[in-house]
């Protein structure tokens, strides 16, 4: 079961060439058991308002239609995932990509992503 990054996540919906090749490999032979955090709608819709990225439709409905073109289940951010981010080793400051690792680790999902500072928390596909 993988957890997609906020980055992949825009890649995969782009079909951008930025996803490696194992990215794209994990992702094809999922068997459908692909997950997003929240937390990456949050982020996408920040990036957005800060004109760092560009969508064809609003954000709430290109990430709702990302997620059912793709088979994608959201999960929320809660209180458990929040300790442990909270709690995880100072490797990485963004607080989203901590919510991510601490996501992942909650729900025992391995990562896509190619943030080598996620890489210090645990093994990633990329």
């Amino acid at each position: 079961m993988l957890l997609l990054d906020t980055c992949t996540l825009i890649w995969l919906v782009a079909g951008s060439n930025d996803l490696s090749n194992r990215a794209k490999s994990e992702i094809q032979n999922s068997g459908g058991r692909l997950f997003v955090s929240s937390i990456s709608a949050l982020e996408i819709a920040i990036k957005v308002r800060n004109k760092k990225l560009k969508l064809p439709i609003e954000t709430q409905d290109w990430f709702n239609g990302a997620l059912t073109h793709h088979q994608i289940v959201e999960i929320p951010v809660n209180s458990t995932i929040s300790v442990i981010s909270a709690n995880l080793p100072l490797y990485h400051t963004d607080p989203f990509d901590r919510i991510i690792v601490a996501t992942a680790e909650s729900m025992d999902l391995k990562i896509i992503t190619p943030d080598k500072y996620i890489k210090k928390y645990t093994n990633v596909f990329w």
